[in-house]
């Protein structure tokens, strides 16, 4: 009924529905191509009450950021909440969340996985509105910011390289040693390092805004400057300057470059001027002036010589002592001048000059005339700016006389060769004690530890351990014994009474002599003086004394230990020549045995001499004696008749100290989880040295060699507390380890220690060493060293 009234008015519903759908197609193709020219995509989303979500549109842009068809999203949502990166999933969720409930406006950037793998952000916006039946749509638009952000992203690092590089330049101006200014075109600072307020002892900020001359610095110096500053605005040209003027360490010498910097059209904006202190160089030059000047009227011969061995110039000593002028020795080559049985040792130490810049040798020279002398030459090799070797100066000394004079005295060269032999003695026992005490510091440091890790072990055990430690220190001691004869080693020297050093000797005299000999004891009525003396050292010259005495009574005799006060005067002394006025301790080991004849007497105490069989003597005991003697500030007298027995009478300086009473050891201190870095190419020492440190609460890390130990130290230089390292260490010793802990971090505690004692010095002359421990060491030594040292730091 409906359609015939419809029909009867003239309409069609056919025909509207029709035109319905043409303009509904109409709309949405006018819309494609509205939305396909839009930079980004454009959609409607709507959320449903009952939790359902789809897209109702989305443009065909889609595809170049989604990288799937419009329709797929409209197909399925979760294909655009699978690509949201899992980073930002919950925060555009929380975003999508609040904006259905508040019905708040989103505007939210995220990032994009497409099926392509490559990471996009993009930036989403919409306007929420809510329905009559409850449901929200959302009208958005989702934007590509991808290149955005890659921009924001390398400003960001360009900003981050600027700031880096205004701290590197900041920190090098700051830290200069050079005066840095800038000035404007009005001569006002514009900024001066920190140098400059060092220098003058003017504040840095009461020269900004001010010229030099309304500073206060010194008028000559200000117009030097100001036209060298007016001549670089005429020219362009870069200008360098040399002043003088007062400072705060006197009237210092000063060179200054002095710079444009340029606006972007190439006119000046300001001037930049450094300033070099260059007074230690003004004043070497003048000093190799005068030793240029002086030169020529040396008394020793001086000559430079070309790369072919040609003399280039001589001066008049060096000339005069070969018998030529100077000028007939321009030109000449230098084996002219060297005895043709000499020349091969020259020519050897030529061409080690050339490999170690600097080579000394004698050797027999020719005059002009054919005579002959002999001459101490001293050759250098000479650079040019570029390292190129452009020959060598040479230095000669006519040391004729000199040798005539050796000549002449035998017994002089007789001891030169002893000193030399000692030198080497010295040499070996110094490699020796550092193999012997890296032996025995594992040794007394485990004697040491069991009796702490294993407190359980019976007395046997224990009394074992105190022994092996004992004797650990004792085979220490004579190591050192054996530096001290080689002059390695100066000893522990203390105020001690000397009676108890004798008593001991006297008991173990009579523990262990053949019961043939007899020991008579006799000591001064009153106390005996007190001596400043080490006494490991004395216990080994009085033990060296008795068995020499020993061996002199095979078939028995008697054994004299004696001991008294004496006053040595004016003529005692004239009969001594090593004696001087004062009061001694004399101490007399005596025998009745054999003697010593006439022929040997003057050769007693010299090294290696000995009357002894083969095997039986190193004839080092009464060289020993001596030296020690002597370096306690004593002397020795030898009394003797063949066939009566022999006298040797020690005078040791009395002095007037109190006597250095032995202190009882406190329990050793322990430490608090501190990490300590241990170098020591040692495993043994490693491994002990580490179980002892973490038995007393340290931390320990350990380095078998020096590029080890810089390795470790350099990754966490402020985590280690302290370093112990071993300065005898093969390819880089400990001391190059501790210069270059120092420079990674100048703060460091160290703490060297070495089987040399003789190291100790060199060690602790540098600022870099705390302490110092010869090996081998007891627990105590160690663990004190390491507390004073972290308490210090």
């Amino acid at each position: 009924m409906e359609d015939e009234a419809l029909e009867r008015q003239g309409a069609n519903p056919r025909e509207e529905l029709e035109q319905a759908n043409l303009r509904l197609r109409q709309s949405k193709a006018q819309l494609q191509r509205l939305t396909a020219n839009v930079p980004g995509v454009i959609y409607q989303y709507v959320l449903g009450t009952d939790g359902s979500e789809a897209f109702t549109y989305v443009s065909p842009r889609c595809r170049d950021i989604y990288e799937v068809e419009p329709e797929e999203l409209q197909q399925d949502v979760g294909l655009v909440w699978s690509m949201i990166h899992p980073a930002d999933l919950e925060r555009v969720h929380q975003v999508n969340l609040n904006s259905a409930q508040q019905l708040e406006r989103v505007d939210i950037e995220f990032r994009l996985l497409p099926p392509s793998g490559s990471l996009r952000w993009v930036r989403a916006i919409s306007q929420p509105e809510r329905q009559a039946n409850g449901d929200v749509i959302w009208d958005g638009l989702v934007l590509d910011i991808t290149a955005q952000k890659e921009t924001e992203a390398e400003a960001e690092q360009a900003q981050i390289l600027v700031q880096q590089r205004e701290q590197v330049y900041k920190t090098v101006v700051e830290n200069s040693p050079d005066i840095i200014e800038r000035f404007d075109l009005q001569l006002r600072h514009l900024y001066v390092s920190p140098f400059l307020e060092k220098v003058t002892g003017i504040p840095a900020k009461h020269f900004i805004g001010k010229t030099c001359r309304e500073v206060g610095l010194p008028e000559a110096m200000v117009n030097l400057w100001a036209t060298a500053v007016q001549t670089l605005s005429e020219t362009g040209q870069n200008q360098t300057i040399e002043f003088e003027t007062p400072t705060t360490d006197g009237l210092r010498c000063f060179e200054m470059q002095i710079a444009p910097e340029l606006n972007q059209d190439g006119t000046i904006a300001s001037f930049l001027c450094i300033s070099r202190d260059i007074t230690d160089r003004k004043q070497a030059e003048q000093h190799l002036q005068q030793i240029s000047d002086a030169l020529s009227n040396a008394v020793e011969g001086i000559s430079r010589l070309d790369p072919q061995g040609r003399y280039l110039s001589v001066n008049d000593a060096y000339a005069s002592m070969v018998g030529y002028t100077p000028a007939e020795m321009i030109g000449m080559n230098w084996p002219k001048t060297v005895h043709p049985e000499d020349l091969e040792s020259v020519i050897a130490a030529y061409h080690q000059m050339l490999r170690t810049g600097k080579v000394e040798v004698e050797a027999r020279g020719i005059r002009k005339d054919g005579s002959v002398f002999d001459k101490q030459l001293c050759m250098i090799s000479a650079y040019d700016e570029h390292q190129q070797f452009i020959g060598h100066h040479c230095f000669m000394k006519d040391i004729s006389e000199r040798k005539r004079l050796e000549a002449e005295n035998k017994q002089l060269e007789a001891q030169v060769l002893r000193t030399q032999r000692l030198e080497s003695i010295g040499t070996l026992a110094s490699g020796i004690a550092h193999d012997l005490n890296n032996i025995l510091t594992p040794v007394l440091a485990v004697a040491q530890l069991l009796p702490i890790r294993l407190p359980e072990m019976d007395e046997t055990m224990q009394r074992l351990l105190e022994i092996l430690a004992i004797n650990a220190k004792r085979g220490a001691d004579l190591v050192q014994q054996i530096l001290t004869f080689a002059g390695g080693s100066d000893g522990k020297y203390l105020t001690l009474q000397i009676g108890h050093l004798l008593a001991e000797i006297a008991k173990i005299v009579q523990e262990t002599f053949p019961k043939s000999i007899e020991m008579r004891i006799q000591m001064a009525t009153t106390d005996l003086w007190l001596v400043h003396a080490d006494a490991t050292q004395l216990h080994q010259v009085l033990m060296n004394l008795c068995v020499n005495a020993r061996d002199a009574m095979l078939t028995g005799g008697t054994l004299t230990i004696a001991a008294e006060n004496v006053q040595i005067d004016k003529s005692f002394v004239r009969l001594h020549l090593e004696a001087q006025v004062g009061n001694y301790v004399k101490i007399t080991i005596g025998d009745t045995g054999s003697g010593i004849s006439p022929e040997i007497y003057d050769r007693i105490f010299d090294p290696f001499f000995t009357t002894k069989e083969l095997g039986k003597g190193t004839g080092l005991g009464l060289s020993t004696v001596r030296t020690i003697v002597k370096n306690h500030g004593g002397f020795i007298d030898v009394i003797t008749q063949v066939g009566q027995g022999s006298s040797f009478q020690v005078y040791l300086p009395a002095c007037q100290q109190a006597e250095a009473k032995p202190s009882t050891l406190p329990n050793p201190p322990e430490g608090n989880n501190e990490l300590i870095l241990l170098v020591d190419d040692e495993a043994n020492i490693q491994q002990s040295i580490r179980i002892l440190l973490e038995t007393y609460h340290y931390q320990v890390l350990v380095a078998e060699d020096g590029m080890a130990a810089i390795a470790q130290y350099a990754q966490r230089p402020h985590d280690f507390r302290l370093v112990l390292v071993d300065l005898m260490m093969p390819t880089f010793d400990g001391f190059g380890v501790i210069e270059v802990l120092a420079k990674l971090n100048p703060q460091v505690n160290i703490i060297a220690m070495s089987g040399v004692a003789s190291h100790q010095g060199r060690a602790l002359a540098s600022d870099r060493v705390q302490a110092f421990l010869t090996k081998p060491f007891t627990t105590q030594d160690l663990l004190t060293a390491i507390t004073q040292v972290l308490v210090r730091s």
